[in-house]
């Protein structure tokens, strides 16, 4: 179609580029509305480290907030991971949700505009993720939780 931008490289290779125009009468879904009984603020790389090593086991991870940690889990057919990462309050309640790794390791795709990340869930409700930078820039992800069927 006509209604496009296109950049051309020529080098060693032939690069092209076709970038269609931003519909500026988009407007953006908005997030549900959750109640979250917990949110937690943790060091952003080094809660990307542990997805990062989760992985290594399965393609799911269990996170466990507990009263003054976050567990993660991991649990695959050759062995298993935990972590342990300290909480800087104390947490009233325990909440454990199960998610995709393909998922989460999305969100850790950004890079690291704040060291600090926010960190919201509950027993099988969605993971709200938030990072902010110091000029008021806000990138959220919402993840809903894998929910496994017992076996009867």
């Amino acid at each position: 179609t006509d209604d496009v931008l296109k950049l051309q490289f020529v080098g060693k290779a032939k690069r092209t580029f076709k970038i269609k125009p931003i519909d500026m009468e988009y407007n953006s879904p908005m997030l549900p509305s959750i109640d979250y009984p917990v949110t937690v603020e943790l060091d952003y790389k080094l809660l990307q480290e542990t997805i990062k090593d989760c992985e290594l086991y399965d393609e799911k991870i269990t996170l466990n907030i507990l009263e003054d940690h976050l567990e993660t889990k991991s649990e695959g057919s050759f062995g298993e991971y935990a972590s342990f990462i300290e909480l800087e309050r104390i947490v009233n309640g325990s909440y454990k949700s199960t998610f995709s790794s393909n998922w989460l390791k999305k969100f850790f795709k950004i890079n690291n505009i704040n060291p600090i990340i926010n960190l919201s869930m509950g027993e099988d409700i969605p993971l709200f993720l938030k990072l902010e930078d110091y000029d008021g820039l806000e990138v959220s992800f919402l993840l809903a939780p894998r929910i496994e069927q017992e076996e009867i």
